[in-house]
């Protein structure tokens, strides 16, 4: 069987300088019995999802103090794209494995039909 469809790549050429239009919101982890030989932190960005920790994050939403003793979910904003990074979209503008939208965000983004000319282009604009 042939595969017909075309690839496309892209690449994210601009995200802002400030804080808006390139963030969403995600969580990590307050995990006092980590290893401290990870940068002497008990902070984590985990894979996992705790549902308990999570509805109590969501319930501690006034509360700005973050206790370091106590094993707990924190809400962050984190990047959603990175400058120069290399993306395979699907016909619906989605990127694959995960489903984000460059036109949804204040990005940049320029498409590809073939990866070298992807790869070039981030390394253009990542100089």
């Amino acid at each position: 069987m042939v595969n017909n469809t075309m690839t496309t790549f892209a690449v994210i050429t601009r995200v802002p300088k400030d804080n808006t239009g390139n963030y969403a919101c995600g969580e990590i982890l307050i995990e006092p019995n980590a290893d401290k030989h990870i940068a002497g932190s008990n902070i984590i960005v985990t894979p996992e999802f705790d549902e308990h920790l999570f509805a109590d994050a969501i319930l501690r939403r006034d509360d700005t103090t973050i206790d370091l003793t106590k094993r707990q979910m924190v809400f962050c904003n984190t990047p959603v794209f990175y400058l120069g990074e290399i993306l395979v979209i699907d016909s619906n503008d989605r990127t694959i494995p995960d489903g984000r939208k460059p036109s949804k965000w204040n990005v940049g983004c320029k498409y590809f039909n073939n990866i070298e000319d992807a790869i070039a282009k981030s390394l253009e604009v990542t100089k």
